[in-house]
């Protein structure tokens, strides 16, 4: 694993004058902090000038591009264009879009397509999480409505295609969001969780020319429940801060 990773675990501290300040309706929900000179390592390089286009890419999970959300705000407020690829579970063939996985001289295994939240979904009732996230940011943000993002089934994606694809996004920088870790796991370990999607988008993402390429895990432990252990996850972190890989938390 060559990517530099960045662990995000955050909690929102009580606001003491909450009672005297109440909320306003009109605010959106994701805001940025109005003070960052305790900023992460990884915010500090996304922040950069050299900086313009990001590319949000689900690790290779049902929800994965979901927690993307955690730092759109931040990237959004920095200026910075951003284009979410969602790499999840759901069948992209039933969007009914254009698929546009021959502008990349992808496989035809691969099918991509450009959604947005009006876009028609044969299935939406049964499974369509692109839809819902690009209706809450045309919710959260109607200035810049309607947002989109590129749809692509993970278990359908190989190394080439999918380099191709995330290549020709012509990003400045690559950030793969995975909820959990095992997309850390190198295959020695007791269990290795689902790692199969995860290692394609980390290789994928290793092979494009990027100036800055980035792996976000959020909530770490919670992949106990596929059998990833503490003890792995957090000898991972450690190979990786030996080796000028860590980003922060």
């Amino acid at each position: 694993n060559n990517l530099p990773m960045n662990i995000c675990n955050t909690t929102q501290m009580p606001n003491p004058n909450a009672a005297s300040h109440p909320p306003n309706q009109n605010e959106p929900i994701l805001k940025s902090p109005t003070s960052s000179f305790l900023s992460p390592p990884f915010l500090q390089h996304l922040a950069s000038p050299t900086i313009q286009k990001v590319v949000i890419v689900g690790c290779g999970g049902g929800f994965d591009f979901v927690h993307s959300m955690l730092f759109y705000p931040e990237s959004r407020q920095m200026g910075k264009e951003i284009i979410i690829v969602s790499n999840s579970f759901g069948d992209v063939e039933h969007f009914e879009s254009e698929p546009l996985s021959s502008q990349y001289d992808a496989t035809p295994s691969m099918d991509v397509r450009l959604v947005t939240a009006k876009t028609g979904h044969l299935q939406r009732s049964v499974y369509a999480p692109e839809l819902h996230v690009l209706a809450f940011l045309d919710e959260q943000f109607p200035e810049e409505a309607p947002h989109s993002m590129y749809a692509c089934y993970a278990r359908d994606n190989v190394v080439p295609a999918f380099s191709r694809f995330l290549e020709s996004l012509g990003a400045d920088a690559l950030v793969a969001v995975d909820g959990g870790s095992d997309s850390l796991m190198v295959g020695d370990e007791e269990d290795l969780g689902d790692p199969i999607e995860d290692a394609v988008t980390v290789c994928s993402i290793n092979e494009c020319s990027a100036n800055l390429k980035i792996l976000f895990l959020v909530g770490l432990g919670c992949d106990r429940f596929n059998g990833v252990s503490d003890a792995s996850s957090l000898r991972a972190i450690a190979e990786l801060t030996r080796d000028d890989g860590f980003f922060g938390c």
